[in-house]
């Protein structure tokens, strides 16, 4: 039996780079406010934690997801009304108890630090403007650096922020005559090392081309490190939901379940002399926010980083308010444990927030990901995706794609099936092994070589001994 794994390929032009491993998609869901069981669509990887930001997934409802969570392990409603001006995402009474809590969920991430910070988007124009070189033959490696506003980066200093101009202005600030007289240059003498800075008030990058060496670098000063400890995106959300959850009307236990949108304070670090930690972070909104009981952090590890496939798993850890929390040992237990009754995920935040942006961008948002490049052969047997040979008995994928697609070592195995003469003689459609998968197997089953499209044979079974 051969194996050939779901590739992660895409089948329209500008899929980005990043969607190696995945975490979530989306899906379908209930009404709001509810006190009803979700429900979902298949799309949907790891519940709560699966939403990486509202604008991405507006028809998502945060609240249902951890609902979905709780739901194992007491009674849920779904935003009730408490009596005050705003209404909780959850409110849960676990099974066997007399007190009930409530919770709002978030999930935090560094895109609005990104936007602020245009240096994606400057990779992608410097590989458009060398793309014509590349054409040509001109091969070299591109080192590309960015520097920020201000070199005094430490513990308590203000946030940083790259010495970039803002989208509009990148032809203005950066690829003006003297990029394009830069351009011109390794044209001429491609054989030679070059460089392009620009070191001004507006920006501070540097491009070096080396000859005869292939791909890109890139570098600049961490801009979503928690330099400051009171103005960063943990706890900026965290302040927000403790005042939502203060005129909730609410009186008994109240926290606050922050989800990994794609937000690197999220993630646990050693204590260091230059950020801060979730610990010390927590540990402040904690001192300017007694009213809130706990925070139960849920983040993504993606390990081993260096493996050829990396794996990304769940981890939480709860946080207690000790001058104020009334939990109880019963729901400290169910809150330290509640995660490991989530499914693994498929993807990390910000590579979900990357396909999401994509799916968006080609106009296939209702899409969840297919079983695209994975494909067993067996025997007689060979399975692929069940979307992907819809897509070619259709016409939306075309043959040249498809035999692109499902050619290993130069061979066709459905080529290889044709050329002895086999034919089909049965199809099965396989359930995939996860529910929350969104395709399905196609086993296709070939029999003896027949005469209806190759030289006629003595089937083996047929033969008799001479004597």
């Amino acid at each position: 039996m051969v194996t050939f794994p779901n590739q992660n390929k895409r089948l329209a032009k500008g899929s980005p780079t990043l969607l190696n491993q995945g975490w979530a998609t989306q899906g379908r869901f209930s009404d709001r406010g509810s006190a009803t069981r979700p429900s979902y669509g298949r799309t949907i990887r790891a519940g709560v934690v699966s939403w990486t930001n509202g604008d991405l997934l507006s028809k998502g409802n945060p609240a249902n997801h951890s609902g979905e969570l709780f739901s194992h392990l007491g009674a849920v409603m779904y935003e009730p009304n408490l009596g005050g001006e705003t209404q909780p995402d959850i409110h849960f009474l676990l099974a066997g108890s007399k007190e009930p809590m409530i919770a709002d969920v978030l999930a935090v991430s560094d895109k609005g630090l990104d936007q602020a910070n245009p240096f994606e988007p400057l990779l992608e124009r410097i590989k458009q403007k060398f793309s014509t070189l590349r054409r040509r033959g001109i091969s070299g490696h591109l080192a590309v650096r960015v520097g920020a506003i201000s070199d005094r980066i430490y513990k308590g200093s203000e946030p940083t922020t790259l010495r970039l101009p803002q989208l509009g202005r990148f032809n203005e600030v950066i690829f003006d005559k003297r990029f394009n007289q830069f351009l011109k240059a390794i044209s001429d003498d491609p054989d030679s090392v070059h460089t392009f800075n620009v070191k001004n008030a507006d920006a501070d990058v540097s491009i070096r081309f080396t000859p005869h060496l292939g791909g890109m670098s890139a570098g600049h000063p961490s801009y979503t490190a928690a330099y400051s400890l009171r103005r960063n995106p943990v706890l900026n959300a965290l302040r927000r939901k403790a005042r939502k959850l203060k005129r909730s009307g609410f009186s008994g236990t109240s926290g606050i379940i922050l989800c990994d949108g794609g937000c690197e304070s999220l993630r646990p670090k050693m204590e260091n002399w230059s950020t801060y930690t979730l610990d010390e972070i927590i540990a402040e909104f904690f001192r300017i926010r007694s009213s809130v009981d706990f925070v139960l952090a849920i983040w993504i590890e993606q390990t081993p980083a260096f493996a050829v496939v990396s794996t990304p798993k769940i981890q939480s850890r709860l946080f207690t308010n000790r001058e104020k929390s009334n939990l109880n040992e019963a729901m400290l237990n169910c809150l330290s444990k509640a995660c490991n009754l989530l499914p693994a995920p498929s993807k990390t935040p910000l590579n979900a927030r990357h396909h999401l942006e994509w799916l968006r961008k080609v106009k296939r948002w209702h899409e969840g990901e297919s079983f695209y490049g994975g494909m067993t052969v067996f025997d007689r047997t060979i399975t692929i995706s069940a979307r992907v040979a819809l897509e070619l008995l259709s016409g939306k994928l075309d043959s040249k794609t498809f035999s692109s697609i499902y050619t290993v070592s130069k061979i066709n195995p459905f080529q290889r099936m044709l050329e002895q003469g086999r034919v089909i003689v049965g199809v099965i459609v396989k359930p995939p092994e996860r529910p929350e998968d969104d395709d399905e197997w196609l086993e296709f089953e070939f029999g003896e070589p027949d005469p209806s499209i190759g030289p006629f044979q003595v089937p083996s079974h047929g033969k008799k001994d001479s004597n």
